[in-house]
């Protein structure tokens, strides 16, 4: 039961129940936060909303003619700048109607968030991203990558010399970030004030257990990846693992691959790479599938592997490990976080050779001692339990709700430092 709560007003540019990746994962915040507190929710997305959520649409998606400027503004979302104008000229008046703002999303930190700098109480977050790939894996990578993804290398630059983005963070009392990689991105100034949860989760309660191992008939082990088949994602490095595998050892694993085609040419690749290796009865690629097939491929599997490289969080890592499923991830990023040493396998991403062999190397543990699995996905089950689950992380929020209002106001108006007024937070170790 609701005791005392608060009224929040919460931007979330993109928010749609049932929808993809950070508008779905933004929308089961919004639910969170309304579970003990009245929230207006400001979006762009049509979309239901949670029991006595109140819905306002301040603007539209842009649409234009020409299909390379819709994907332009997909990737960088220019249109939440009139979003962001939009709240700041119809709610700039009404602060006094609410308690706090809470920006939601976009998740990357390059968007001001205009309506913060005027409340009284201001939580920034989840934000994350602008990481890159490691150094030694960045010609391979991103050197395919088109002009506008490039852009985002600037973010680093921005977060410490836009004035625009300094007044975002500065009037913040509280920033979540996704990860404690995002400690290296933030200017030093605002980590007293940050707090680290994943911006993504589960309903563990809506996801079965199936602690067992489903090594086939045929006696072999089975790996699967999800994801988008894109440079950064990292699948040729575990094709290459494969591939340094001894013939007889090799034989004993069934890698199934499922995810779009974001870069046709990159699937190609990897195609080319399995035929030229001679891999095509290790390794199999079913395409994109729809979600549920998705958690009966989890459910099939005795080892996920996700060996991203620039993951901000890495939602597939949390589905698999909430069946059961023990994950092999690289070093970096959101399934960096995800994964702990009874979990799972976090290999270092130092160099391409160090995430291949250091893969390769698992790859010959497992083969000598497949029941090591089994523990290690009980295991994995129990993390997403205590650390993942929606309600749990919207329990976490809302403590962290109640500090920032207990707290000094930050209006405007008072002429007030707004870093004198932020909350005394540790950097965790």
């Amino acid at each position: 039961m609701k005791s005392h709560p608060a009224r929040a007003l919460v931007t979330a540019f993109q928010c749609k129940y049932g929808g993809k990746s950070e508008g779905y994962s933004a929308w089961k915040w919004v639910e969170q936060i309304a579970r003990f507190n009245e929230v207006t929710l400001l979006t762009v997305d049509e979309t239901s909303v949670p029991e006595g959520v109140v819905y306002r649409k301040p603007s539209n998606r842009f649409r234009f003619p020409l299909k390379l400027l819709n994907r332009l503004n997909g990737e960088l979302k220019l249109d939440y700048f009139w979003f962001d104008r939009r709240i700041k000229q119809g709610f700039r008046n009404r602060m006094s109607e609410y308690d706090l703002v809470h920006h939601v999303s976009p998740i990357a930190p390059r968007y001001p968030c205009s309506i913060g700098t005027l409340a009284s109480k201001f939580i920034l977050g989840p934000i994350g991203g602008c990481q890159r790939v490691p150094e030694k894996f960045r010609e391979e990578v991103e050197s395919g990558e088109p002009f506008y993804t490039r852009l985002r290398h600037l973010d680093g630059f921005r977060l410490k010399h836009d004035p625009v983005l300094r007044k975002t963070l500065e009037a913040a009392d509280l920033i979540i970030i996704v990860g404690a990689f995002m400690f290296e991105i933030l200017p030093k100034q605002y980590h007293a004030k940050c707090r680290v949860m994943l911006e993504t989760g589960i309903d563990v309660s809506e996801v079965p257990h199936r602690p067992s191992l489903a090594i086939g008939t045929d006696g072999r082990i089975q790996l699967l990846y999800a994801g988008r088949v894109v440079p950064y994602k990292g699948l040729v490095y575990l094709l290459r693992a494969l591939a340094a595998l001894p013939s007889g050892l090799r034989a004993r694993f069934k890698l199934t691959v499922v995810g779009d085609n974001g870069d046709p040419g990159y699937e190609q690749e990897c195609k080319s790479f399995v035929k030229k290796r001679g891999l095509d009865s290790e390794v199999q690629f079913l395409g994109l599938k729809p979600k549920h097939e998705i958690f009966a491929l989890y459910e099939a599997c005795d080892l996920f592997v996700f060996p991203s490289l620039a993951e901000t969080s890495g939602n597939v890592v949390i589905e698999a490990m909430a069946v059961g499923r023990p994950a092999m991830v690289a070093g970096c990023g959101g399934p960096k976080e995800i994964v702990t040493e009874g979990s799972g396998y976090v290999i270092d991403p130092k160099s391409p050779e160090t995430l291949r062999d250091g893969m390769r190397k698992v790859l010959e543990s497992i083969a000598e001692n497949p029941a090591i699995l089994l523990g290690k996905g009980i295991t994995s089950r129990r993390v997403i339990e205590e650390k993942f689950d929606w309600k749990k992380k919207g329990e976490v929020l809302q403590g962290w709700y109640d500090e920032v209002l207990k707290g000094p106001p930050r209006l405007a108006a008072t002429g007030r430092d707004p870093q004198q007024n932020s909350l005394s937070i540790t950097q965790p170790a």
